[in-house]
């Protein structure tokens, strides 16, 4: 499957939205923005200067059924992998919107309990800072020879607009400092198994 990756023994889905989609997308985020500039806030428990609506209930927080089909539709081809053996269903749990200003970054961290989770770049600037994944293998792990998906401590994604990412929840991550003048907006999700 092309847009499924391993960059650990662990596959990643990366994809970039269809661009007809994703403009769509984009203008609508960019009016949610415009007209609801208070509900973007420092959530309290992040130690970065990223403001975002992650704090706000789904009803009163960004929507869109043209994302929520981008984003069902790209969890269940990457879910597809997995090869559950049971009949699962995957729910839409949350969206919400990131606005990211320069010198920005977002500490490391997980979505669990939740099953996956992912972002898509609505405004990536060149050097607005990087999606750092954290290889889930112990330290044991690398002293099983020369397997270079093992060795590799984490994975690096360049961002562009219009790319979505998914992986699973669990897995630890970060963004690296946006070093570019511009806002980095990007929509972050979970998803779980029902």
């Amino acid at each position: 499957m092309e847009n499924i990756y391993y960059p650990f023994p662990l596959p990643i889905y990366k994809k970039v939205v269809e661009n007809i989609l994703f403009n769509k997308i984009k203008q609508e985020v960019l009016e949610f923005i415009n007209k609801n500039p208070k509900k973007f806030k420092v959530p309290y428990n992040w130690n970065c200067n990223t403001l975002s609506t992650i704090h706000i209930d789904p009803e009163n927080n960004f929507q869109s059924k043209i994302l929520d089909k981008v984003i069902k539709d790209s969890a269940n081809e990457y879910f597809s992998i997995w090869k559950y053996t049971n009949n699962l269903k995957l729910n839409l749990n949350s969206i919400w919107v990131n606005i990211s200003p320069p010198n920005s970054y977002q500490e490391m961290h997980d979505h669990y309990p939740h099953s996956f989770s992912g972002t898509l770049y609505i405004e990536y600037p060149n050097n607005g800072g990087n999606l750092y994944l954290q290889n889930p293998m112990t330290s044991e792990s690398f002293l099983m020879g020369d397997n270079q998906k093992l060795l590799n401590s984490h994975n690096i994604i360049i961002p562009k607009n219009g790319l979505i990412v998914i992986f699973p929840s669990w897995l630890n991550h970060s963004v690296l400092p946006n070093k570019s003048n511009k806002n980095r907006i990007s929509i972050s999700f979970n998803i779980d198994k029902l």
